[in-house]
């Protein structure tokens, strides 16, 4: 890799760690939120959006648990922790909002891997 590649995929990899530490405070703040009506729609969209700039980038982890929350906030249990969860109440908001926390948690753990390593690629803290 030459010094201009190694640029562009700093930029690339400066920008989605900018952009996932947004969109996780979002996500966030959307669950602290109890006044909100439509917080599962946004944190659907939120994950999406995330989802597709990890997968831009092949973070399959994270790319998978923004699927989640993606999914979730649609209330669709697509995988077996969500068919676990929501089998208790389908309908059920805080049921979705619990399965949407879990994959948050893991999707910032893997985030912080993902950028320590890219950290140590670069020689500085991103």
């Amino acid at each position: 890799m030459d010094e201009d590649e190694e640029g562009f995929s700093k930029g690339l990899i400066t920008t989605f760690v900018e952009q996932a530490m947004n969109i996780f405070n979002q996500i966030e703040s959307l669950l602290a939120d109890k006044e909100d009506e439509n917080k599962l729609t946004k944190l659907s969209s939120l994950g999406h959006y995330l989802k597709g700039s990890a997968a831009a980038l092949g973070l399959k982890k994270i790319q998978y648990q923004c699927e989640r929350i993606q999914n979730y906030g649609n209330k669709i249990a697509f995988d077996e922790f969500g068919k676990k969860e929501t089998k208790k109440d389908d309908d059920d908001d805080e049921t979705w909002l619990s399965c949407i926390q879990d994959a948050l948690k893991i999707a910032k753990l893997e985030f912080v891997k993902t950028r320590n390593l890219f950290s140590e690629y670069f020689g500085e803290t991103l």
